[in-house]
């Protein structure tokens, strides 16, 4: 579309925390978003470093400077129909984001509720609390939600994910919160030679398998996987769609990953390109 001889593309935008790698994050949103080719907005929720390979420190933003990022751009001319979720960053974070969802339901949410990390095996601090908001307060409110397999168990109050009859049980579980959609990402945690996510609507079960990947570049797949779901929603594709395609995006991602630590290496979201 043009209007007065400019390009006009969709917006869309990501309310997340702050990558120091480079690898996840906002960062890992708005690449992705430049390679759906939608101009990309973000809401920066925390600063996040690692040290290490394994020590995780997180420093949230204040809720009202978080606020005041949204205020910018929800008062804008933009129009911002799908909004990314990342990790909020702390338990004020969550409690004040659970009031915006609320305050906001012409939006479409698409949350990833990030409070593991399967690179080190952290959690969030206060990760009992905030699950339960995401439980009660924020997942009956959104579109599509798209857990990890530390997060899916949690959600659903069971113990650790192996099979794919226990990923059915839980995705029905955390349908049953309120959610319209929900994809648990498997990754490479599951057994088997594949990377097997699962989408449930409330009716029906569909896994999506692609090979197995020997690699550690994988820091930011699951922001990727969750933002190219995003841009392919803002490009009115189904979710069934969106989330083949971002699942294809990230395997391409992964295999085009760049080096970090020895451990720990980044998905490059440029490797769709070739």
């Amino acid at each position: 579309m043009r209007e007065g001889g400019i390009v006009l593309v969709k917006h869309i935008l990501t309310i997340a925390g702050s990558d120091s790698t480079g690898g996840g994050g906002f960062e890992a949103d708005l690449r992705t978003f430049q390679e759906y080719e939608l101009f990309g907005y973000s809401a920066v929720t925390c600063i996040v470093t690692i040290q290490h390979e394994k020590e995780v420190d997180i420093y949230p933003i204040p809720t009202e400077v978080l606020d005041k990022q949204l205020q910018t751009l929800l008062d804008s001319s933009v129009n911002l129909p799908y909004i990314k979720v990342g990790m909020l960053g702390s338990l004020e974070n969550v409690t004040w984001f659970s009031q915006f969802i609320q305050e906001h339901p012409n939006q479409q949410f698409i949350i990833d509720p990030v409070f593991s990390f399967k690179e080190t095996g952290s959690y969030l601090k206060g990760q009992t609390d905030i699950v339960s908001f995401y439980q009660q307060e924020i997942l009956p409110h959104t579109f599509l939600t798209t857990p990890n397999l530390l997060e899916a168990s949690l959600l659903a109050e069971m113990p650790p994910l192996t099979s794919e009859s226990e990923m059915k049980e839980a995705a029905e579980k955390i349908w049953q919160l309120g959610v319209q959609h929900v994809v648990i990402k498997g990754g490479t945690r599951m057994a088997g030679e594949e990377a097997v996510d699962l989408y449930y609507d409330g009716q029906h079960f569909q896994f999506f398998r692609l090979p197995k990947l020997t690699t550690n570049r994988i820091n930011g797949a699951g922001c990727t996987f969750a933002s190219a779901i995003t841009a392919r929603l803002a490009q009115e594709a189904t979710p069934a769609v969106a989330i083949k395609d971002a699942k294809e995006f990230v395997h391409q991602s992964i295999q085009g990953g760049q080096p970090f630590y020895q451990q720990i290496g980044n998905v490059w979201q440029g490797a769709n390109r070739s």
